[in-house]
């Protein structure tokens, strides 16, 4: 949005600790009558779902409400699976991730029923209609159960309504109201939203000459309606968002522009999969490619970060678009940003360089040799070591993929010193770097006895045959597995070194089972 990133698409994936939540802090303020609550001023610490937002803000120009989240721990990056094929040439897909927004506490509702909320949005005065949809939607943020509710007592559709409404700050509020309940619900809430009209209503926004804040929520709203889901991804294309969206790019204020650049990634596809073609192309012949390269180099790291994912969506498996953006200048900008302050833009740059390298399973070797050429293997290699397991897991798939069927690039990553950290990485990586890491291993093995020699120097055979062991994912194994095998089969130094340490000496490379390729949500 990544945050999405992976704004957008809205995801989690398991930290080190195998959690799903990042901590935030959360201050929720009002300093005048809210329904039949009075004034207040809370400040809980929370557990909530990883975000790409640093801040999220409910505002009721009326009730002088003031929703703030702000997250205190960066959220992971979540990756769709990618299977190799055991023969060291293999790549992996950064195709799937997005950008999820900032959740709000859960209010007290006592007193204030929820068909009592509904029923003040669909006829109350201005005032009642805001403090009900501020009601709702913290509500719902906080429990998905009353959002259910929500949706039950029929709110979807005067919401969708206000869309419309003749007062500006109803519409924005509105739109903030659809894009939070969006990116707190399900696949079915995306679904019943859309249902109620509200995509063409937001198109709307997003086109016309709205206020940027409500241009900027209307955008953030289709992201999320987006997110991960086709039918609402085809009828926003069919509802002609992506030309607004790529003006927004060229126009808006950061904010917009971080939406906008998330919403189109969002659009772009939800996994590494050839069905995304045509989206992608759509997007790219609107124009989007150079003003989001430009976007790189914004003073705000939530556009740098939105703006390299758009870019790594549009390049997943689609050769035109990797020749497109390697012609209008990214490939350098993104090597610049592998060294950005911003976790987030870290991760994002490289995944999306990583995606610039290959399409279909196939190297795009061109772009192999330009990424070289631009300086990206030793800052790849120090982020090897990055405190962050999201960013680890970036740069490892990433050197993956520069590897892959490229000696030059292979001696590359060995002079800068590579080798350790990566196998560093299957000692102390989260499993998903891991599996990176011994990919990466995998294709520097491939067809180099030098290599071989020194990976296992390295002390990496010991730590991938009690990987292949005891790992519990079933992905990690398999990657490990392969490894073995590629190291191990013209090699009886290594079958020694495998019995050694206990392990049994790989006969084939395969699966051992099915492997999801997802976008997570």
């Amino acid at each position: 949005g990544g945050g999405g990133g992976r704004p957008q698409e809205r995801f989690t994936k398991p930290n080190q600790d195998g959690s799903d939540a990042a901590d935030v802090d959360i201050s929720v303020s009002t300093d005048s009558s809210v329904g039949k609550g009075g004034s207040a001023s809370v400040k809980p610490r929370v557990s909530l779902p990883s975000t790409g937002a640093t801040e999220f803000h409910l505002r009721n120009p009326d009730a002088h409400i003031s929703v703030s989240v702000q997250r205190r721990r960066p959220k992971p990056v979540s990756w769709p699976d990618f299977a190799g094929t055991g023969s060291g040439a293999d790549v992996a897909s950064f195709g799937g991730s997005g950008f999820p927004v900032a959740k709000s506490p859960r209010p007290d509702l006592s007193g204030a029923p929820m068909y009592r909320q509904v029923e003040l949005l669909r006829s109350g005065s201005p005032t009642e209609r805001r403090n009900a949809v501020v009601m709702l939607v913290r509500a719902s943020i906080a429990d998905p159960q009353d959002l259910v509710a929500i949706l039950k007592a029929g709110a979807a559709p005067p919401l969708a309504k206000m869309l419309e409404d003749e007062e500006e700050g109803l519409r924005e509020l509105a739109a903030t109201a659809v894009g939070a309940l969006a990116g707190a619900g399900s696949a079915e809430v995306q679904a019943a939203i859309s249902k109620a009209g509200a995509i063409p209503a937001l198109v709307k926004l997003v086109q016309v000459g709205a206020e940027v804040a409500t241009q900027r929520q209307a955008a953030a709203a289709l992201r999320n309606l987006a997110a991960g889901h086709r039918k609402n991804q085809a009828t926003i294309t069919q509802a002609g968002a992506v030309a607004p969206l790529v003006r927004l790019l060229k126009g808006g204020d950061s904010g917009a522009q971080a939406q906008a650049a998330a919403a189109l990634g969002n659009l772009a596809g939800g996994e590494a999969s050839g069905s995304d073609y045509g989206k992608q192309m759509l997007i790219a012949r609107a124009g989007a490619i150079p003003p989001l390269v430009r976007l790189l180099r914004g003073d705000d790291p939530e556009v740098r970060q939105l703006a390299a994912g758009a870019l790594r969506m549009l390049a997943t498996d689609n050769a035109d678009n990797q020749v497109a953006i390697a012609q209008a200048g990214a490939i350098r900008m993104l090597v610049r940003l592998l060294r950005d302050d911003s976790l987030d833009v870290r991760a994002e740059s490289a995944a999306a360089l990583g995606n610039l390298a290959f399409y279909n399973s196939e190297i795009n070797h061109g772009n192999q040799v330009a990424i070289a050429e631009a300086g990206a293997v030793m800052p790849l290699v120090q982020l090897l070591k990055d405190t962050a397991s999201s960013v680890c897991e970036a740069a490892a798939g990433t050197l993956r993929n520069l590897v892959a069927r490229n000696a030059e690039n292979q001696a590359a990553v060995v002079k800068a010193g590579g080798l350790a950290p990566l196998v560093s990485l299957l000692r102390h990586g989260s499993a998903a770097a891991q599996a990176q890491a011994a990919a990466a291993l995998r294709n520097l093995a491939s067809d180099s006895a030098s290599n071989q020699a020194e990976i296992t120097k390295a002390g990496a055979i010991e730590l991938l045959v009690t990987l292949s062991e005891k790992a519990q994912e079933l992905r990690l194994r398999e990657e490990v597995i392969n490894t073995l095998f590629v190291l191990s089969r013209d090699s009886s130094d290594v079958q020694d070194a495998i019995k050694r340490a206990g392990g049994r000496v790989p006969q084939s490379a395969g699966r051992l089972g099915p492997v999801r390729r997802t976008a997570s949500r």
